[in-house]
């Protein structure tokens, strides 16, 4: 009789039946470790918080109001309508009042419909208004950080025209930008303009294939101040600044690097008179290459 080869099958189941894989349980789900991103318009809503947080630290109701006007500085008659609305009210809920209508504004311009933002020029997402703001309350209130000073090396001593203030904040940024990028790095570069000095906000990420990421880690990450008198061999920030960012800063005022003195303090405007004193003195001042450019002012 032929023989006939027969193999075992192992039953994986009731009646040899493979059994179904059963779903995740509701406990299962509940314990998955990874952290649920939040949705665009939960982000507009923390940021929309943390911009109250801001503006409520502007001080006295005079210094809101002008924050605001540099918030909407395309639309000055907006900020108009809204003091109109308060006239009637007290100081304190003058203030209240108008962070609540400034936000409320805000809120429309970075809504899904972004035509309100374009008819009036001004941006459409909220991180904007946050580093802008930022910016302005640091320039308002410039006597509550620490300021160290750095000498831009062989400055261009140039005899040329004068530009508006604004209009050159508006250069530089793009110059400080482009220098940043020129080393690898992506940048949220802001520019406010006062009188005779221009603030920067800089904030940065290593450059990678993920734009988007690139951006996000941008907005979050902790912004660094700078202050710059046009035609002055100096500008100001933080001490111990980063290496990559005062070259970058040097090479966007024309210059080859930038070196820390041992002169700090907490307020832009006493440094400056100081550091101006000791050059009319002669002593420790800029090099022949590195004058001051008195004619700008």
């Amino acid at each position: 009789m032929a023989r006939t080869k027969q193999t075992a099958q192992k039953s994986t189941g009731v009646g040899g039946k493979v059994p179904r894989k059963q779903p995740a349980t509701k406990a299962a789900r509940k314990s998955d470790p990874r952290p649920k991103m939040p949705t665009i318009r939960e982000r507009e809503t923390q940021a929309l918080d943390r911009l109250r947080e801001m503006l409520m630290s502007a001080g006295s109701y005079s210094n809101l109001v002008m924050v605001a006007g540099r918030v909407f500085q395309k639309v000055p008659w907006l900020v108009r309508e809204m003091e109109g609305q308060l006239e009637e009210m007290s100081v304190t809920r003058k203030k209240s009042s108008l962070i609540e209508l400034v936000l409320a504004k805000i809120g429309q311009l970075v809504g899904e419909d972004h035509t309100l933002a374009r008819e009036h020029g001004l941006p459409s997402k909220v991180w904007h208004y946050l580093a802008y703001t930022d910016l302005v309350l640091a320039r308002v209130t410039d006597n509550t950080k620490q300021w160290a000073m750095y000498l831009l090396k062989d400055f261009p001593h140039t005899a040329e025209t004068a530009s508006l203030i604004d209009e050159e904040g508006r250069v530089l940024r793009k110059k400080l930008k482009t220098a940043l990028k020129e080393v690898g790095l992506v940048a949220g570069v802001q520019t406010e303009s006062e009188d005779d000095r221009i603030w920067f906000r800089i904030t940065t990420s290593k450059k990678t294939e993920d734009r988007t990421k690139d951006m996000e880690k941008v907005y979050k990450a902790k912004p660094t101040l700078v202050v710059y008198y046009p035609g002055e061999p100096y500008f100001y920030s933080v001490p111990n600044m980063m290496e990559v960012l005062t070259s970058s800063m040097a090479r966007c005022l024309g210059c080859v690097d930038s070196q820390e003195l041992p002169l700090a303090g907490r307020c832009v405007a006493s440094l400056r008179r100081l550091r101006l004193g000791r050059d009319r003195h002669g002593s420790d001042g800029p090099t022949g290459k590195a004058r001051l450019d008195m004619d700008r002012f």
